[in-house]
């Protein structure tokens, strides 16, 4: 096997593998966002408001390691910068998460210091996600090279754009439209990792 055929053959399961953490990501997202939007007062499936936050930390496991691996193999240093600073974000969301549900044990079992703090290492964590991926799709869109661009583009354009949206419905008393937002958000990662990428 000749040593260019080595090399796409590995960049091609590379892509396989970070597709797949994405819409598995995606898949595990909008069970455990229904959870959480549900469960304040009562239970589903068996768990809580803290057992569902807690649950979230699995897709938010798998979107950091799907955008940490975009970060390490597009084609240009825009677009491996613009997924960083996805990933950056899942990251920070991913440890918000931890302060407030593993370790403070949500605002109502535990230290309203610890929730509000991990709260707030949460918002900004998904608040940079969806920045990174708008403007990572914009990049991507806007990439000549890439014969296919909008159909990656488009799916992350709209992921991002509904990470961005839903501090504000939440902050408007919009409930309804967050709630259908936060399962969009599960939706349109799962299509970033299904979408063909000719990124090489």
């Amino acid at each position: 096997m000749a040593k260019s055929d080595v090399v796409v053959s590995s960049s091609a399961l590379s892509d396989r593998v970070q597709r797949l953490f994405l819409v598995a990501a995606g898949v595990a997202w909008i069970p455990a966002r229904w959870g959480v939007m549900t469960t304040w007062d009562t239970t589903w499936l068996g768990l809580g408001y803290v057992g569902w936050n807690q649950l979230m930390l699995v897709p938010l496991t798998l979107l950091g390691a799907g955008s940490l691996w975009a970060a390490r193999t597009r084609s240009t240093r825009q677009l491996r910068v613009g997924w960083a600073i996805v990933a950056a974000g899942f990251i920070a969301a991913w440890l918000g998460t931890v302060l407030e549900f593993v370790v403070g044990g949500g605002l109502r079992a535990g230290p309203p210091e610890l929730a509000m703090a991990g709260w707030a290492v949460y918002l900004l964590g998904t608040v940079l996600a969806g920045l990174g991926a708008t403007a990572t799709a914009v990049l991507a869109g806007l990439d000549t090279v890439r014969p296919r661009r909008m159909t990656a583009a488009l799916p992350l354009g709209l992921a991002g754009v509904s990470m961005l949206a839903w501090p504000v419905l939440m902050m408007s008393g919009a409930e309804a439209a967050g709630f259908v937002d936060q399962l969009v958000v599960g939706a349109a990662w799962a299509l970033v990792g299904l979408m063909p990428d000719d990124r090489r």
